[in-house]
């Protein structure tokens, strides 16, 4: 074999072995990002999502496995709309808790910082609106603790 030909044959390997490296990758890492939004639809965190739609769509999928019969189906009805009550509730629960949490970054950064008056101004707006959306958001989760909306 000359060293042309035998030069071309690694390069065609490499070459190979590369493309199929790029392909497997591409294929794993869409496997990958496409599983959270898959479990995000799941427990109703796409937006728009209801704990009446979730309900609703767990019955028409647990019916298409299991074949449940009209009876069953009026059964299982009950289970699967406390379960998305529970769901959602825990699920905003969670968020207002996060969110919260972002509050009191907001004030370690205030007082622990040496900011300027401008910064310190802009991190003054940042928690304003932080706490706006909070209590836009969480305003029924805030009254039920609380029995009024707290000051944050």
């Amino acid at each position: 074999m000359s060293p042309l030909a035998s030069y071309s044959l690694l390069a065609v390997s490499l070459g190979s072995l590369f493309a199929a490296g790029g392909a497997v990758g591409y294929w794993v890492g869409h496997r990958e990002v496409a599983a959270p939004a898959a479990l995000e639809e799941a427990i109703g965190a796409a937006s728009g999502a209801s704990p009446q739609r979730w309900a609703e769509q767990a019955l028409d999928r647990l019916a298409g496995d299991l074949e449940l019969t009209a009876a069953q189906r009026l059964a299982a009805q009950p289970h699967l709309e406390l379960a998305a009550d529970r769901v959602f509730r825990e699920r905003d629960r969670a968020l207002l808790q996060m969110h919260l949490r972002l509050l009191e970054v907001h004030d370690t950064l205030a007082r622990d910082l040496a900011l300027t008056p401008a910064q310190a101004k802009r991190l003054a707006q940042s928690r304003a609106k932080l706490k706006a959306s909070i209590l836009a958001r969480f305003a029924p989760i805030l009254e039920a603790e609380h029995g009024s909306l707290p000051e944050l």
